[in-house]
């Protein structure tokens, strides 16, 4: 039975594990916090039924926890576009866990893959919407330096993380965009060299501020 203790601790669970996934991204870099904060989030969702109102909610607690932090940068660029995407990715990832729940009413043992799907679809809208797509603050960012990576010569990885292609390309591996673009070692050299000009620009920006 569900109770108002319950429910803001799933809320209050989830909102900390936004905040842990931002952690484990650069400039932070503590990798291993990614897994914590989506078990934090998502074993609630996966252990008991929720109402669909309630997975929103700890969807979106857990998109601000991530993005609020993770995006700061852009209020120095522009204010209104910072608010607008940080309150539309968080959005997004409470309607993906929504649906993810409601789908799976008396299947929770499907529920975990569910969750896991829907995140993984709305990581993928975000590189190319809105604004031509922002394809930082995403998870594969945090493991692009991490033992993860280096499972790459068994895996195919499709990321939008530069950084975390040209390690799987390193180790002998194989990484798509998620458009289904295949990066290659003669192509991936120049893509990691603008990357990096970009974060230049963009933290001179910030301390111009």
């Amino acid at each position: 039975m569900k109770t108002p203790d319950s429910r803001r601790r799933l809320l209050v669970g989830s909102f900390l594990g936004g905040l842990l996934v931002c952690a484990a991204l650069p400039p932070w870099g503590w990798w291993p916090l990614s897994f914590l904060g989506i078990g934090l989030h998502g074993g609630p969702l996966v252990r008991r039924e929720w109402a669909s109102r309630d997975a929103w909610a700890a969807g979106t607690l857990f998109g601000l926890g991530w993005f609020a932090p993770s995006l700061a940068w852009m209020w120095f660029l522009t204010a209104p576009g910072y608010l607008i995407t940080v309150v539309l990715f968080a959005a997004a990832h409470g309607g993906a866990t929504a649906f993810a729940v409601s789908a799976t009413r008396r299947l929770t043992n499907r529920r975990a893959f569910a969750l896991a799907a829907g995140a993984t679809l709305v990581e993928a809208v975000r590189l190319s919407f809105p604004f031509g797509g922002i394809p930082l603050a995403n998870i594969a960012l945090a493991h692009a330096d991490s033992p993860v990576a280096r499972l790459a010569p068994v895996v195919l990885v499709v990321t939008g993380e530069i950084p975390l292609a040209a390690e799987v390309l390193k180790n002998g591996g194989h990484a798509l965009s998620p458009r289904g673009e295949a990066f290659s070692a003669d192509t991936i050299g120049a893509r990691l060299n603008m990357r990096d000009f970009l974060d230049t620009l963009r933290s001179s920006v910030i301390q111009t501020e």
